[in-house]
């Protein structure tokens, strides 16, 4: 598959199938997103990964995550290791770092028939709680991952392009 092919095939996948993620197909999305960009090549993304049934319950019970969340075979924790670093433009580097090595995740997911979905829908101090997260970390969201139930391509509701583009000036 392509690029372009995993970036239209891609969706936010809410139900997944009873059905383990193998290690090698695990290993080559996270290898995705070790491979990703990041500014002045800090790599400050950290990942937990979860499989254990109850960890995954705690996230839904006890941090508040969406219920989808427990049913996932494996959820990403994605943290950064943040520090000092703000872009020119006055983001910080950490966020975006860890988006641009989720979106890796996300579109490698698609090459193994696996299916993914960001959650920012959880309390931070409780799912550092749970996993041992140090303080300094910060957690960006949970990205469950797994056999989607339904396989199928679904349509994307987005804006026209002329809507969002401008040329030039806005």
């Amino acid at each position: 598959m392509d690029v372009v092919q995993a970036i239209k095939s891609r969706k936010s996948v809410r139900s997944f199938l009873d059905k383990p993620v193998e290690s090698e197909k695990l290993v080559n999305v996270l290898e995705a997103a070790r491979l990703a960009p990041s500014i002045f090549n800090r790599q400050e993304w950290r990942f937990v990964i979860v499989r254990d049934v109850e960890n995954k319950r705690k996230l839904v019970d006890y941090a508040k995550s969406p219920s989808f969340i427990a049913e996932a075979p494996v959820v990403i924790v994605a943290c950064a290791k943040p520090n000092e670093t703000v872009m020119s433009c006055n983001q910080p580097c950490y966020i975006i770092d860890v988006t641009i090595a989720l979106d890796h995740v996300t579109l490698a997911a698609i090459e193994y028939g696996l299916g993914s979905c960001w959650s920012s829908l959880f309390d931070e101090n409780k799912v550092k709680e749970i996993f041992g997260i140090p303080e300094e970390i910060r957690v960006i969201a949970l990205m469950p991952l797994g056999y989607p139930t339904d396989p199928s391509l679904s349509e994307k509701r987005r804006l026209p392009l002329a809507q969002l583009i401008k040329f030039e000036t806005w």
